[in-house]
């Protein structure tokens, strides 16, 4: 993949506001989450979302992955409008973007073997047969820093990052066009973060890719920041610009280092 200036991600007044329910004919409360977000990710570029807990970086990852649909606002994924689709055109675009969570386990089918695992988005999203499907699996295996007879094992059997780096490698078999982090080390054990932070440099060299971050370690694979406060963007930049200019942005960096951020 090469990087050029064209932005694959590109966000205007992302909005989302969620009714909750306060019982038989009572009306509902609404909380906004995100306020009118707006931002671009360049080809190849990554993104980093800084804030702090419940200030709606999760929702935004959400919407950018399509798994929820903005309230109000557009979104383009490529070029391609992905506000306002049909439930039929938007099963076609989720196809170009990924998402990796935070719990790996949760996400990992434990009656499927590694290799299953793997190959089902090449057999859905680009409909390789078994014998396509075998080299790339193997090959994105060694990219994650797994071996290739981990193939056969089940993720009961593997522990401390390796969960995490299956559940990246399953992300981008399929080559997808964006990827969205919900910060893949946060489940990690902090003695093995580094190792899910080698396997994402490889992965996502050359990727448009959006993380958010619940760790300083994560902010440093990043080309810019963001910094989400109460669902809205109030200060974008570089890490170091941020960190020298930004008072709200230090704090939430302070806070990063003493417990998790969620």
């Amino acid at each position: 993949m090469t990087a050029s200036k064209e932005a694959v991600v590109q966000a205007d007044g992302l909005r989302q506001v969620y009714a909750i329910k306060r019982g038989f004919m009572r009306q509902p409360d609404y909380l906004q989450a995100v306020s009118g977000a707006s931002f671009s990710i360049s080809a190849g570029k990554t993104l980093a979302v800084v804030g702090e807990s419940g200030c709606g970086k999760s929702t935004l990852a959400r919407m950018v992955s399509l798994i929820e649909a903005p309230s109000e606002g557009t979104l383009k994924l490529g070029g391609q409008d992905a506000s306002g689709i049909s439930e039929a055109q938007r099963h076609a675009l989720r196809q170009k973007v990924q998402l990796v969570f935070q719990n790996p386990y949760g996400s990992l089918n434990p009656r499927k073997r590694i290799g299953e695992i793997l190959e089902a988005p090449l057999e859905i999203n680009r409909s390789f047969n078994a014998s396509q499907r075998h080299d790339p699996v193997r090959s994105m295996l060694l990219k994650v820093r797994l071996r290739p007879e981990h193939y056969d094992r089940y993720p009961h059997m593997f522990s401390g990052g390796q969960p995490q780096r299956i559940a990246i490698a399953r992300a981008i078999v399929a080559d997808p066009r964006v990827l969205v982090l919900d910060d893949a080390t946060l489940a990690v054990d902090p003695t093995k973060e580094h190792e899910i932070r080698d396997a994402l440099s490889t992965v996502m060299r050359g990727r448009t890719t959006l993380v958010i971050a619940h760790r300083p370690a994560t902010i440093e694979l990043a080309d810019r920041v963001v910094l989400l406060d109460e669902g809205r963007i109030s200060a974008s930049g570089s890490h170091h610009e941020l960190l020298e200019t930004n008072e709200k942005y230090r704090s939430v960096l302070a806070a990063m280092t003493t417990k998790v951020i969620e």
